[in-house]
């Protein structure tokens, strides 16, 4: 078996699953998008947790949508795949976050729903 190596976005790796290029923590970095019958999962391959996804309320006159991690090689490269990561999925599933380790299958009534 030999390994195939994608860079950025791409679309159908597999009927419903597609990468989603996410640098701005680590270069390289990609997500991984599920469109399921309950809506599309993004597997985050951005360094993160919910926290990031739903920034406190005296964080939200500078960062309104999302909160860029505390460590990245861009913070505008950053702020611009978190932000298209929530407008993009139903569920995010993150990989920093303890809640994602517990909740059971994603989708599911344990998981937040963004849209």
């Amino acid at each position: 078996m030999t390994a195939t190596l994608y860079d950025g976005n791409l679309a159908n790796l597999l009927p419903g699953v597609h990468l989603l290029s996410s640098v701005g923590h680590t270069p390289g970095s990609q997500s991984v998008v599920v469109d399921t019958q309950e809506g599309r999962v993004i597997v985050c391959g951005i360094c993160c947790d919910e926290g990031n996804f739903n920034p406190p309320e005296e964080l939200k006159s500078t960062w309104p949508e999302v909160l860029v991690p505390g460590i990245h090689t861009s913070s505008q490269d950053a702020y611009e795949n978190l932000l298209q990561i929530k407008r993009k999925a139903e569920y995010i599933i993150t990989l920093h976050d303890k809640d994602s380790y517990s909740r059971g299958a994603c989708p599911g009534p344990a998981w937040p729903r963004y849209k």
